[in-house]
This record gives structure tokens, sequence and C-alpha cells, in this order.
């Protein structure tokens, strides 16, 4: 998949990836590819969180 499938020109489609990168949407690591991020937790995550327990039913 490239910017020839898509007929758009290839900075377009780096400045497009930059700016997803920028957004928090994707991750490029140079020499190993563009990857989907994780998704962020929306808040902090201390000594105090506590994660519920899920009984069997």
């Amino acid at each position: 998949m490239g910017s020839e499938e898509f007929a758009i020109n290839r900075m377009t489609a780096r400045r497009a990836l930059a700016e997803l990168e920028k957004d928090g949407l994707l991750r490029i690591l140079h020499g190993n590819g563009t990857f989907v991020a994780d998704a962020p937790i929306p808040y902090a995550i201390g000594t105090r969180v506590r994660f519920p327990t899920v009984s069997p039913h």
C-alpha cells in the first residue's frame, strides 16, 4: 500500500502520517514501520487506583 495506490503525492502521504503521529494515533519507528498507537488511559494510574474483581456467577 503506497501513495501510488491512492493516487496521491508521496509528500502528501508522509505529511498525513506525520500529522496522525502528532495526534497520537500512530507510532512511526524508523527502520521498523508505522504502527497504530495504543489507546491512552484518560487518567493517571497511581497507587490508589483499584481494579474491580470479577466474581464468577
